[in-house]
């Protein structure tokens, strides 16, 4: 059992501790004041949260980049949450003395005006005071000093005015061009992006000089240059593409390149070209060793993705005069891939490229480390969110895993024969392939006699011995750029990702003892963000059992809408530390006609046939079961804890439940869920998707909440030889649909008919049954009571899937009033393409 710290009222004492991990774990203890509970009902939910005693940049998964890059998340603007960043910073205006002058400016002053000069402004800069200039003149408030998207002011004169008229900082835009981090495995000389440069350039300048020189271009220091000036004896090319990768898309406004301060030579002629988004598509290969490809380029062409876009031009200028090219986006262009061709034989230099963003992120990731957790079971996942701008423009989309390892990922390197591997350099194995040479000795992976085997010898070692010797990301990030390769997720020790939805069960396997948490920002507006706050996880330790396995038959051949008798077999392994389960609840496609019976075998091969016991007997004691409660989606079981074996050992109990049920569409998945419910009978429960429920009569809140835990699809038994059943070793059951009719709605009754709505608690309600067929969205399905002359007397609409339903008729119309006895019309219709005709009863009311 647990008890949620969100549910906590004042007056009950709330514990903390600090975890493993030094993220805040909660217990809320609860005293109860119903009398008949059990000793230990006063068990806890336990809560992981994020921020807690750990905030989120603490427990952030580190970069695998060396350098200074933005970070895509914001992790300081929001109290206790995170979102995507909106690309801009304050930067304050240089105090200098209102009374200098330009002929008392040092070194270190014009050093303070040079790199103030450098930012652009995000929006128009205003006076927020009258000032008055230099010659006498006054500047009004209110009055533009500095447009916007355009380049702070150098001159002394205007830093001053600045001050006089109340600005102390301005907003600037962000260059991502050299601040953005290259991608791993991007090229060592590279220090932001990724750059390709399309062109045949001279002898003298090849291979590194050319990375070098473009680096220069793109490293923030208007000072360093590339030239493309000839000299004597020394032509060099002029006329070359150069391909950039932001690494991803950015909504830019500016583009901005400017020659060397020094000795400025403009380019002449150029066309910039922006990659469209979504026009992406798979490349062959941009090496000169591809042979699809082909040499394109020399000295080298670099690879700088497995995709490529679709360019459009955003501007061309065959005369150009100005030394600073500026492309101005109106609207903004959300850009990550740019091309820009230099169409000129005459001499330019290159000092910076610059991309400047503005507005929030399309799309940000934030992705924690691997956090420790004790065996538990996973229950909800709660957080706070908070729109910026329309909100329907942006959303958060989280996702967790679990796993076993302290690192979620594979990490790849190049060894020395340039062969692509996880392992870390002189790893060693003990060779477990059958009937090789070398079976049963310790190999060394790295050797060059095992240069072709190695990747043999690693698949075939042992699971706990191959994850010791995988690379770590510390191992990762201390490698050469050169030498590493990709990142992929890692799917034999951890889970796949799995999306959460705020207040529903995590989806992600129970009882491991890390968790990684992702959160996705997407936004489609530079004015729109979500912000999300105070993670928190609900958990409940130790586990009720290691692990739960099922499957159920038959599985196969299973006549749609037709009600079957179905085998739910479960396999639960109960160790020492596990305190068992007593409930089983089981997920249906429609109501389940009956439970017909239970059998359980506790690990010693005996077969114990259990009894039915009504839900008015108590709760169910040695060899019973009881039917708890069922509803249209699931029904409940509860029976005896079945726990440890008696000497504390551990065991596998097998359990099977007989119940008759029928399935609608061609594929369907059942669910279960194990529990473990330790409150007397007398407590009303509710049983949800979530967990059980557990509130006391009159009470204002809940009692207790009992985790599930989810029963995953496996082989357990062999139904073909014990109970003659189809098997397919899933929960999932393949239905035969070819007898089904055309209409949406099958199944369709009525009863009990007639009814009697007279107050005396008997047939004083209709419950009408009926299946709908074939509908993979909600559609509306309509349920109408007409009198005999056709006049509607009640409406009662619902959004439905496919499914079995039943819908409650109390005899009243929509007014409240009941109606008169006599004879009526029930009329079902479902609103779709192939819904076919609506269906009719004559149902009776009488007293």
């Amino acid at each position: 059992m647990a008890r949620s710290q969100c549910l906590c009222q004042p007056g009950r004492e709330r514990l903390l501790y600090r975890g493993v991990n030094g993220m805040r774990i909660g217990i809320c203890v609860a005293v109860l004041v119903l009398s008949g509970l059990v000793a230990n009902a006063a068990a806890e939910l336990r809560l992981l949260s994020i921020p807690g005693n750990s905030t989120w940049s603490d427990v952030k998964q580190r970069s695998v980049s060396e350098n200074t890059f933005i970070e895509l998340i914001d992790l300081e603007s929001y109290e206790d949450g995170i979102g995507p960043i909106a690309p801009a910073r304050m930067v304050p205006v240089p105090e200098i003395s209102l009374a200098l002058t330009s002929d008392e400016t040092d070194a270190a002053i014009d050093s303070t005006l040079f790199a103030f000069s450098l930012n652009v402004t995000r929006a128009d800069v205003v006076a927020l005071t009258d000032a008055e200039r230099e010659d006498g003149t006054i500047v009004e408030e209110g009055t533009v000093l500095i447009p916007r998207w355009s380049p702070f002011p150098r001159s002394l004169e205007a830093v001053q005015l600045l001050r006089r008229a109340g600005i102390t900082e301005i907003e600037a835009m962000i260059n991502v061009a050299e601040s953005f981090p290259r991608p791993p495995g991007g090229d060592k000389y590279n220090k932001s992006l990724n750059l390709t440069a399309l062109g045949r350039f001279e002898r003298a300048l090849t291979g590194i000089r050319l990375q070098e020189g473009l680096g220069r271009v793109f490293d923030g220091d208007p000072l360093t240059h590339f030239e493309r000036i000839d000299r004597l004896g020394e032509d060099v090319t002029q006329q070359w593409i150069l391909y950039v990768d932001l690494g991803h898309y950015f909504p830019i406004r500016l583009f901005r390149l400017y020659p060397s301060l020094e000795e400025p030579v403009r380019v002449s002629s150029y066309t910039l070209l922006r990659g469209l988004p979504g026009t992406e598509t798979v490349i062959a290969g941009l090496s000169l060793e591809d042979p699809i490809t082909g040499p394109l380029a020399f000295p080298r062409f670099d690879r700088i993705g497995d995709t490529f876009p679709t360019f459009i031009p955003e501007a061309s200028v065959p005369v150009n005069v100005e030394d600073t090219i500026a492309v101005v986006f109106k609207p903004l262009a959300q850009m990550r891939y740019a091309r820009f061709d230099f169409q000129t034989p005459l001499d330019y230099d290159l000092a910076e490229m610059e991309f400047f963003a503005d507005g929030f992120m399309p799309e940000a990731v934030y992705t924690s480390n691997a956090l420790p957790l004790p065996p538990a079971t996973l229950g909800r996942i709660f957080w706070d969110e908070e729109k910026i701008g329309d909100p329907t423009k942006s959303r958060a989309i989280v996702r967790v895993r679990t796993g076993f390892t302290t690192e979620p990922d594979v990490l790849f390197r190049i060894n020395y024969y340039d062969r692509e591997v996880e392992w870390k350099e002189g790893a060693s194995l003990i060779d477990r392939r059958l009937g090789s040479a070398t079976q049963g000795q310790v190999v060394h992976l790295d050797s060059s006699e095992f240069n072709i085997e190695a990747r043999e010898v690693f698949s075939a070692a042992l699971p706990e011995d191959r994850q010791p010797i995988r690379l770590t990301r510390e191992d990762y990030i201390g490698l050469p750029v050169s030498v590493r390769r990709r990142i992929e997720p890692d799917l034999e020790f951890w889970s796949s990702v799995q999306t959460a939805d705020k207040g529903e069960l995590v989806n992600a396997p129970s009882g491991r003892p890390f968790i990684q948490v992702e959160v996705e920002f997407l936004s489609q507006s530079p004015e729109a963000a979500t912000v999300i706050r105070n993670m928190r996880l609900e958990y409940s330790a130790p586990q009720i059992t290691d692990q739960v396995l099922g499957e159920i038959g038959p599985a196969v051949d299973v006549i749609a809408g037709r009600d079957t008798s179905f085998v739910l077999a479960l396999k639960a392994s109960i160790g020492p530390e596990n305190n068992g389960f007593n409930r089983l609840q089981v997920f249906t496609p429609a109501r389940t006609e009956e439970i017909v019976g239970m059998e359980a075998d506790l690990g010693d091969g005996q077969v114990q046939v259990l009894s039915p016991i009504g839900i008015d007997e108590g709760e169910a004691g040695g060899g019973q079961f009881q039917e708890l409660y069922i509803a249209d989606d699931q029904f409940v079981v509860g029976f005896p804890t079945i726990g440890p074996a008696g000497d504390g050992q551990a065991r596998d109990a097998l359990v099977k439940v007989r119940f008759r049920g029928r399935v609608i569409n061609f594929h369907t998945n059942f669910f279960a869920n194990a529990f473990l419910d330790t409150l007397d009978a007398d407590v009303e429960r509710h049983y949800t998707r979530n967990g059980i429920l557990a509130v006391g009569e009159g009470a204002l809140d809940t009692l207790a909440f009992f985790l599930p835990q989810e029963v995953e699809d496996s082989d357990v038994v062999d139904f073909g030889a014990t109970d003659q059943l189809s098997d397919r070793n899933t929960l999932a059951v393949i239905a035969d649909v070819s007898a089904q009719s055309e209409d949406l709605v099958s199944n369709f009754k009525a009863e009990p008919n007639p009814f009697t709505p007279n107050g005396d608690g008997i047939n004083d309600e209709m419950t009408v049954l009926f299946d709908v067929q074939r509908l993979l969205t909600p559609k509306p399905v309509r349920l109408e009571i007409f009198d005999l002359n056709g006049r509607r007397l009640r409406l009662i609409e619902r959004q439905l899937l496919s499914g079995g339903y039943s819908q409650q008729w109390d005899g009243r119309a929509d007014g409240g009033q009941i109606v008169p006895p006599g004879l009526y019309v029930l009329r079902i219709s479902a609103e779709a393409d192939d819904a076919g005709s609506a269906q009719t009863r004559i149902v009776s009311v009488a007293y």
